[in-house]
């Protein structure tokens, strides 16, 4: 009567290429045409404590650079996607969205509108808010939230425990 879900892994229609997003490194492209709902990729994750984060930083006296990969989990834990889902970029107007599936656990990436073949896919980090992220030639980051928001009330956005936040 019911089909049984697919909780296999895979890597889809994805390649990485140079971002089209100033001084944002790479970024993921789509290879062929993706339906709107068509999920793009599900990536195993790699779970651990968020104190974990702080420890590497501690040790290392500076942000460690897991910090820029990891998303927010439940139960006080972090996950870095495998996969490509860690390196997606963000934009406000992203055509993908991300969803954590806790009971397989993985993530996911989910179309939100018809992306074309060689279209960069982007997602947005911050649920629920404007949040302006932006690149120095460097490499670093920096967000910009809106006034009122914190850090924590992103919603499972990829987790960043030290950005230099700027309130808009």
């Amino acid at each position: 009567m019911f089909r049984e879900r697919d909780t296999s892994l895979f890597i889809g229609p994805v390649r990485v290429g140079a971002s089209s997003i100033d001084a944002a490194g790479n970024g993921c492209f789509a290879t062929t045409d993706i339906s709107k709902g068509d999920i793009i990729e599900r990536g195993a994750v790699l779970l651990f404590a968020k104190e974990t984060l702080i420890v590497l930083e501690k040790y290392a006296d500076a942000r460690h650079v897991l910090s820029d990969y990891a998303f927010n989990w439940r139960d006080n834990q972090a996950a870095v996607g495998w996969g490509y889902t860690s390196l997606y970029n963000h934009s406000n107007e992203a055509n993908a969205a991300f969803r954590c599936v806790y009971d397989i656990p993985a993530i996911e990436i989910v179309a939100k509108c018809d992306i074309n073949a060689g279209e960069e896919i982007c997602i947005t980090y911050y649920k629920g808010a404007r949040a302006d992220v932006e690149f120095t030639p460097s490499g670093d980051s920096f967000v910009n939230l809106p006034m009122g928001m914190a850090e924590g009330d992103a919603l499972s956005a990829p987790l960043s425990l030290k950005p230099t936040i700027k309130l808009v």
